[in-house]
C-alpha cells in the first residue's frame, strides 16, 4: 500500500520540478531571442517612430498608481 503512495508523492515532485525547469528554458529563450529581435532592428536602422507608440514613464498618466485620477471609478 505504501509504495503506490510513495510513487505519487515523487511523481508529483519530478512534475513540479519538470514545470519549473520548462518554464525557465522558455522564459531564456523568449530573452534570447527578444535580443537578438532588438539588435537586428537596431542594425537595420528603423526609426523609432516606426515601431510604434513609446511606452508612458513610470511617472506617466496612463501608469499604475495608489492614486488614481479623477477619471478612474472603481466600482
Amino acid at each position: 500500500m505504501a509504495l503506490p503512495l510513495v510513487g505519487l508523492f515523487f511523481f508529483r515532485l519530478y512534475e513540479n520540478q519538470l514545470i519549473r525547469q520548462t518554464e525557465a528554458e522558455l522564459i531564456a529563450q523568449g530573452a534570447a531571442i527578444a535580443a537578438i529581435y532588438a539588435q537586428d532592428v537596431r542594425d537595420a536602422g528603423i526609426a523609432a517612430d516606426k515601431l510604434g507608440a513609446p511606452m508612458p514613464g513610470p511617472g506617466g498618466d496612463s501608469s499604475r498608481s495608489v492614486n488614481p485620477g479623477p477619471l478612474y471609478k472603481p466600482i
